[in-house]
């Protein structure tokens, strides 16, 4: 260190050359980016098995992937868990839903919620943490999301006719008012 007329001039050290290589790799696009999920959720109050794989992944290269999503219910534990087959992303920011990625190669539900899971396709009410993870072809976790999303229906409300009515006809019209859940 020298001092010139009330300035200090320092020699390069040690940290300036770190710094120097720090900046000379991350501007010359040495270090690679790294692959992300983000969790995507419908924007209704249903949820779909199919919804726990959407998200929107980004890449810096074109890779053979997998996902796996799970359900997991306050108050229940884990509901379900879907596996992919493995598939291809594309490289930057590219958003996968049912219709992008291959079949289901795995699927699995909690008895109680199975037969309602698979007539409908829709899960019960409720409140659901759904995580979503993103895996190599030599199962390696790239990255993984989660979110919370709450399941609510719209109820049924009969209109006509009213309650404790004599129906006289044979084909009676019946009229349903939907009363929807307050967001």
């Amino acid at each position: 260190m020298f001092v010139l007329r009330n300035q200090i001039i320092r020699k390069p050290g040690k940290g300036s050359l770190f710094l120097f290589f720090l900046a000379f790799f991350l501007l010359g696009g040495q270090v690679l980016a790294q692959v992300t999920i983000k969790k995507d959720l419908p924007r209704s109050l249903e949820l779909n098995i199919e919804d726990c794989l959407i998200a929107t992944i980004t890449s810096p290269e074109p890779m053979t992937v997998y996902m796996v999503g799970s359900a997991t219910k306050a108050g229940k534990g884990l509901v379900a868990s879907v596996t992919t087959r493995k598939f291809e992303i594309k490289s930057g920011i590219n958003r996968y839903d049912a219709a992008h990625i291959p079949p289901i190669a795995e699927t699995w539900i909690i008895p109680e919620y199975e037969s309602l899971i698979e007539r409908t396709g829709k899960f019960p009410e409720g409140r659901y943490t759904i995580l979503i993870r993103l895996f190599t072809m030599k199962d390696e976790l790239l990255d993984e999301d989660q979110r919370t999303h709450r399941v609510e229906y719209p109820q049924l409300r009969l209109i006509a006719p009213r309650d404790g009515a004599k129906i006289i006809e044979p084909n009676p019209l019946f009229h349903w008012s939907i009363t929807r859940p307050i967001s």
